[in-house]
């Protein structure tokens, strides 16, 4: 009789386990692909960027790098930011040819990402050299993770009720792979392109996970002192042809990082992260890994970190486990522990050290699992009384953590299902306010803020289907002003700033329609449109995005302080009176001839004297896509306005000839006009330098391919 190849036998066992694994939890969270309207959180902003690029060509913008207007009065928001997630529900939605809404590619792709995320962690966990065993239980564990919303590993992250991290998700998923393959590339000297294509994938899905990636990457020479130098070359391999491959996102960053806004209003805990007291003290409480249940996972990790301390200095990859966890975690205490001492990283003034949560979990649960696996494997080798108390042990430890996560999941599909209900009872009321404020295409739509301390945060309890109705403009593409799902725009800090009973205001900041609740107070000067069910849509009459104004002198400012002088210029009479200095971002305090230097604790701003006499009148404005066509009758010498965001990718030509736009108070784009009858065209143009490195590093990562394959087949051939 011929015995089964235990091998095999493994092989399907893990896979059936994994299999199981991924169906249970991917049924429970179903319901955010069943129900994929509304939905809430980080979701408003991807889905947001998502129908931006979908719409790219359509606008005649360029896909790598599209103008978005939805926020902060626009912003080029894939000039800074990673957009592999982004193309990628957008070539799920193409590919479906039309069985698909893009809302349904995206949340079909979100789900993927999320439940699947146990098969990477296997395969990292595989690679790193780790049984079968040790490797399923790390890809379960890293779905069970429980935390008070501290953007970790935990589901909290991504589900509908929590935080919507969509591409921390796909970022998450190629980054076990890019860590393990990255570290048996260097210490092996094989499979460069698979370690660089994963850390690559890491990195345009997810900055700061690539980031500290390659932090890790780094401590992998460190495990065999003998072999540093070896190591650091094959890193630098790695390094180099990665960064070529990203260079399409990393190059514009730097280049006009100038026009990114720091913003005051992100929590200081997101770049300080919190200290090693709350952090240790959080960890001994069972708050990183089991928030409000019985801690058992930190147990297991516990546990992990003894066993790879006592194995560690005979096996490397226990020893890469153990220095791993050790180094993210300390990294995860952040300023309030290491202060300037992080300056010495590279880009380490800038990161959010509260990201290194993610990696304390990953490397965590991975230490769980392959601990747990070998000491109960352990135990099951005695005799068979072992098998079954092993049995019985791992049960005992998963089934709490299982049923609580089932509790959590169950619950989220619940509020799913309920808001998809509230959203459909009012889903034509709602959509016929949208479509009314849609269609005025030359201002912005207003549906209070939801900022607290802003004084206009009804916004924030007029809802549907528990989603604010500021949060569907994004979702449905329209320019607003109203909820900052990012703060990356020049003009983003301003927001809280607006004051929906000044006139004024409106100009500035252009909102033009509004959609309220029947029965709330709105200011005389608003003109109801009509009325769908509980929505009211109303009209403030005012110039649009275009506009003649006078800009008599000149700020410059650093950037550390361009909020404080818009808040100052918002609150005096010069908006009213149409006054827009022209702005100029230092990088350091210099003052320049004739220009007024906004610096120190009190800014103030000069008196403005401007010319007798009108300005002229816009005579007319055509926009397609998110280009502006306006033409113009100038008295005098003036300035003509755009109210989007300035950039220095903004082109203006004015009656066929190219100028260069300024940058307008608060930070719009500008343009200075002489009398007579003017024709000027604005275009967001980034030109082709994003495609141009694009194109090289995807060569460049291809070249890589073709070499290492090149030196397998003659490393065949000469044996």
């Amino acid at each position: 009789m011929r015995l089964a190849d235990p091998g095999r036998r493994d092989r399907t066992l893990a896979v059936a386990a994994l299999a199981a694994v991924v169906g249970y939890h991917g049924a429970l969270l179903f319901a955010q692909v069943r129900f994929p309207e509304p939905f809430l959180n980080d979701s408003v902003l991807h889905f947001g960027l998502i129908r931006a690029l979908a719409s790219a060509p359509a606008r005649g913008q360029s896909l790598l790098d599209p103008w978005v207007p939805t926020w902060g009065m626009g912003f080029p928001v894939f000039h800074y930011y990673q957009n592999l997630p982004h193309l990628l529900v957008v070539a799920v939605w193409k590919a479906a040819l039309g069985s698909l809404k893009l809302v349904e590619a995206f949340k079909l792709v979100e789900w993927l990402a999320v439940v699947t995320l146990p098969v990477p962690v296997y395969l990292a966990v595989r690679k790193l050299g780790f049984g079968r065993a040790g490797a399923v239980a790390a890809g379960t564990l890293s779905l069970w993770i429980k935390t008070d919303y501290l953007h970790g590993l935990d589901l909290e992250s991504y589900t509908w009720q929590g935080l919507g991290q969509y591409t921390q998700a796909v970022g998450g998923w190629f980054l076990p792979l890019g860590i393990a393959w990255t570290y048996d590339a260097m210490k092996n000297g094989r499979g460069y392109g698979l370690a660089t294509l994963f850390m690559t994938l890491t990195f345009l899905s997810h900055l700061a996970l690539g980031y500290m990636g390659f932090m890790a990457a780094g401590l992998f020479a460190l495990l065999s002192p003998r072999e540093i130098p070896k190591r650091l070359l094959r890193l630098a391999v790695i390094a180099a042809v990665s960064v070529a491959a990203s260079a399409y996102v990393v190059v514009p960053i730097f280049r006009d990082f100038a026009f990114y806004n720091v913003s005051a209003l992100v929590p200081s805990w997101k770049y300080n992260s919190f200290g090693h007291e709350v952090v240790l003290g959080r960890l001994v409480r069972g708050e990183l890994f089991d928030f409000e249940r019985t801690p058992l996972l930190t147990a297991l990790v516990g546990v992990g970190v003894v066993v790879a301390a006592i194995r560690a200095r005979q096996e490397e990859a226990w020893r890469l486990l153990l220095v791993l966890f050790l180094f993210f975690l300390a990294l995860y205490f952040g300023r309030p522990t290491w202060g300037k001492l992080l300056e010495l990283l590279p880009l380490g003034r800038g990161f959010h050290y509260s990201r290194a949560i993610y990696l304390v979990h990953q490397i965590g649960v991975i230490l769980a699992g392959v601990a747990a696996a070998d000491l109960l494997g352990r135990l099951g080798r005695r005799h068979r009384i072992g098998v079954v108390a092993a049995v019985a042990v791992a049960g005992v430890i998963a089934a709490p953590l299982l049923s609580e996560r089932t509790g959590y999941l169950r619950h989220n599909a619940d509020l799913v299902q309920e808001a998809a209900q509230s959203y459909a009872a009012e889903r034509d009321d709602l959509e016929a306010a949208l479509a009314l404020a849609r269609e005025d295409r030359l201002g912005r739509a207003y549906a209070g803020q939801g900022a607290p301390g802003s004084g206009h945060h009804w916004g924030g309890a007029f809802m549907v289907g528990w989603t604010p109705v500021y949060a569907w403009f994004p979702i449905r593409e329209m320019d607003a002003l109203g909820y900052l799902h990012h703060m990356w725009s020049l003009n983003a800090d301003m927001h809280g700033g607006f004051d929906e009973r000044r006139r004024d205001q409106y100009r500035v900041f252009n909102v033009r329609r509004i959609v309220a609740p029947v029965g709330r107070p709105m200011p005389p000067f608003a003109r109801e449109l009509r009325s769908y069910g509980r929505f009211r849509v109303l009209e403030v009459e005012g110039p649009g995005f275009v506009e003649l104004v006078d800009s008599p002198y000149q700020v410059d400012v650093p950037k550390k302080n361009v909020s404080r002088l818009h808040r100052k210029w918002l609150s005096g009479r010069q908006p009213a009176a149409g006054v827009h200095p022209r702005v100029t971002l230092l990088e350091e305090r210099r003052p320049v001839d004739g220009a007024y230097l906004a610096d120190g604790v009190d800014i103030r701003l000069p008196e403005a004297s401007v010319p007798a006499g009108p300005r002229g009148e816009v005579l007319s404005v055509d926009r397609q896509g998110d280009d502006f066509l306006a033409e113009v009758r100038v008295d005098r010498p003036c300035w003509l306005i755009l109210k989007m965001s300035f950039h220095p990718d903004w082109r203006a030509r004015v009656d066929g000839v190219d100028v260069e736009p300024v940058q307008l108070m608060p930070s719009y784009v500008g343009v200075a006009l002489e009398p007579g009858a003017r024709r000027v065209e604005l275009r967001y143009e980034p030109g082709p330098l994003k495609a141009w490195l694009a194109s090289a590093g995807f060569l460049i990562l291809a070249g890589l391919f073709v070499i290492e394959r090149r030196k397998v087949r003659a490393a065949r051939t000469s044996e």
